[in-house]
């Protein structure tokens, strides 16, 4: 009896040492096979709304794209600080909090001249400018805005002519009549062309 039961332990003995060895085995290979896998590649989706076209990767997320060429550089600049200084993140709790800034360079020509500002948001939103033209990419994450931008999937992409601004001198504020969602009134701007 005691030698069946020598036995017994012997075999469960070799039997979690080999189960032991497949699975570390087993581990390296899966970790190889994560590390190894091919580059994430991004292509159009076909849809095009808000003026913003839509691209898919190639391990299936969204982002979007979108190019406007503003009549001057000034009026591209002053759009990116827009978008940034009203750049807002929902809260579960249900109220707003400031979107913050993970990077800001400057854009270069090929000669190295300056020629825009870049922004990264950690809202995983990429804004730039290239003399007029204003740029966004918006992405499920920073890391898939920085992929996006670096493929250049987006280039063959044209950019959308936008009119002139009205100069703020040219508007005025007037309460509008009707009701917004909260029950207060809006403002709406007004522009007289000149």
């Amino acid at each position: 009896m005691n030698r069946w039961l020598i036995l017994v332990l012997l075999l469960m003995v070799v039997f979690g040492g080999g189960f032991a060895v497949a699975t570390l085995i087993h581990r390296k290979t899966q970790k190889a096979a994560i590390t190894q896998t091919a580059p994430i590649t991004f292509r159009p989706g076909g849809i095009m709304m808000a003026f913003q076209a839509d691209y898919h990767s190639s391990d299936g997320q969204e982002l979007w794209y979108s190019c406007y060429e503003h009549v001057s550089q000034s009026d591209a600049e002053r759009s990116l600080q827009e978008q940034i200084d009203t750049s807002y993140r929902g809260e579960p709790a249900g109220h707003l909090t400031k979107v913050g800034i993970a990077d800001r360079t400057a854009t270069l020509d090929v000669d190295g001249k300056k020629v825009g500002e870049r922004v990264v948001l950690d809202s995983a939103v990429i804004y730039w400018t290239e003399g007029a033209r204003y740029h966004s990419i918006v992405a499920p994450s920073v890391e898939y805005a920085l992929l996006f931008e670096k493929s250049r999937a987006w280039e063959w992409e044209g950019c959308w002519k936008l009119p002139p601004r009205e100069k703020p001198s040219d508007c005025r504020t007037l309460p509008n009549k009707s009701l917004n969602r909260s029950g207060g009134t809006d403002l709406r701007i007004i522009c007289d062309p000149s």
